[in-house]
């Protein structure tokens, strides 16, 4: 991400592909969450941003919600399935620096938080640590799918939200 901060003027002012750029994988690989926001300008603030695309999401199809949680990035160990703004978040909590017993326990609780729930550990990783994401992930092993369900689309809204924000610093 570019140091520069961006008014809500050049926001409403960018040509599609510019916005796409920056804006296109606030939800991950999803366009459809993009598109919605490109044709909801134009915007009074950052926040009412943030605030289309979530809503977007939350009143998508539970097929469309289920495949955007389903191909979410899980937390990995090495970073391979990460690009973008989710590997920047993973490398300033220091995933790219695990010692070697630090990754089994990831991979271990990766591995069982998807065997017992069936869906990716999704945890906003703007303002955490490694030792805040392992509690969660202690906390989150205990929940019902249905409540983790839940939790992770909070997460990914928290995190889109945190990703729009860091645009407009």
């Amino acid at each position: 991400m570019d140091d520069a901060a961006m008014t809500i003027a050049e926001l409403n002012g960018m040509e599609e592909e510019a916005f796409f750029n920056k804006f296109g994988e606030i939800y991950g690989d999803f366009d459809w969450v993009a598109d919605a926001a490109l044709d909801g300008r134009p915007y009074k603030s950052f926040d009412e941003l943030a605030t289309l695309m979530r809503e977007t999401v939350d009143s998508a199809s539970e097929r469309d919600r289920l495949a955007l949680l389903a191909e979410w990035p899980e937390l990995s160990i090495d970073g391979k399935n990460l690009s973008g703004l989710a590997l920047d978040e993973w490398k300033e909590i220091g995933m790219d620096r695990l010692d070697s017993g630090e990754a089994e326990l990831f991979e271990g609780l990766n591995e069982a938080y998807r065997g017992m729930l069936g869906i990716p550990f999704v945890k906003c990783l703007i303002g955490e640590t490694k030792v805040s994401v392992l509690r969660s992930f202690g906390e989150r092993l205990l929940n019902s799918r249905e409540k983790e369900i839940q939790t992770a689309f909070m997460e990914i809204h928290h995190t889109a939200r945190q990703r729009i924000l860091r645009i407009a610093e």
